[in-house]
Order: structure tokens, then sequence, then C-alpha cells
């Protein structure tokens, strides 16, 4: 594998940690556009392990998904002589493991969130709102439905949604034009609503 063709979408000096990483297997890492369903992706087809990561992450987040995807592979390489979840036990502590290995990687202000993930890391991004807000949507002027007050009118899309009670890391918000009550992640990219409407 040719690993100078991700030095551009990693952090500096990370490099040594994927040639480490990746020598023992045989991999096909592929970087993609953006996907919005899904950050990356690990399969195994054909004894070939595969790794899809978007193109467009910040270096510390495509490297922070990358091993989130690695996690797995190796997970289920060490484990293979017993059946594991896909984000069961084994893949915690391996991708917990890799975290705190590399975690010079990471700037200053991400390492505590960094450490405190290892501890017990989520399946999803979304699911833990550190990583979610402070490491893959840095992007300035987002606005989120957990920065809003109870009651604010805010859209999604094209539906207007008034925000209610927090219920763990989701809040229970009101369609306006329907009245049903959906569940909607704090981390939620929200536009307020335009108050000549």
């Amino acid at each position: 594998m040719n690993y100078n063709k991700i030095e551009q979408y990693i952090p500096k000096d990370s490099l040594h940690f994927i040639e480490k990483w990746f020598s023992l297997y045989s991999i096909q890492l592929r970087i993609t556009k953006d996907r919005k369903t899904k950050l990356g992706d690990y399969r195994k087809v054909n004894n070939v392990h595969q790794i899809s990561i978007n193109g467009n992450l910040n270096p510390q987040a495509f490297f922070f998904v990358l091993t989130h995807e690695f996690a797995h592979l190796k997970a289920f390489e060490d484990y293979k002589h017993k059946k594991i979840l896909a984000h069961g036990i084994e893949w915690k502590t391996t991708f917990g493991n890799l975290l705190m290995e590399s975690l010079a990687v990471y700037s200053d202000e991400i390492k505590p969130i960094i450490i405190h993930h290892a501890k017990n890391p989520r399946a999803s991004v979304s699911a833990d709102p550190n990583i979610a807000k402070h490491l893959i949507n840095t992007e300035t002027g987002v606005l989120y439905l957990e920065d809003l007050n109870f009651g604010d009118q805010f859209l999604i899309g094209q539906r207007l949604f008034e925000k209610g009670d927090k219920r763990k890391i989701r809040y229970l918000c009101t369609e306006k034009k329907s009245g049903k009550r959906y569940l909607i992640n704090g981390l939620a990219i929200v536009n307020l609503r335009n108050e000549e409407e």
C-alpha cells in the first residue's frame, strides 16, 4: 500500500501509526467523497480488508475515523476464534487501546476528549457529543439543537419544529405542521426560524 497518498488527510506525525497498524494485513484504503450517512466503513471481501473514509474530514477527524475502522479489522482478526459483535467489548477494548496509543496525534484541546472516549468508545460519533461537536463538526457558525432554548422554533430542512424537554442526548420536539413529536439528537444541525415567516 502506498501510504504517501493519505499524508494530506492525516495529522502531522501520524503516518507511522498507520504504517505500524496496517503492516500485518492486506488492506485496501479508499478515500471517498462526502457521504451523509457515514464517515467510514470496514468490510472484509475475499480475504482483503477494505476501509473507506470520507475525504472531507479535518485531519484529526480523519485519523480518528480511520482508527475506528481499523479497530474493527484488528478486533475481528485478534478474536477470529470466536464470534464477536461489531461494536462489542472486543472492539471497544481494541479501539480504546489504539486511541491511547496514538494520543500524541491529537491537539492538546482534543486530547482530554479522546481520553474520555477511549474509556468507553461508542459505536456512533453522534452518540458521543464531545467527539461529534469538537472533533467531527468543527465548522464555525454551525447551530446545534442543544444550543437552542426550550420552546425555540427551528428548521431541519423545510420542517418546522419546537424544542422540548431533554431525554438523555435527544430532545422531544414537536413538528409544528403535524403536531407529531420526535426525539431529535441534540447535535442535529438546525436553522433558526426566520421571525418574518
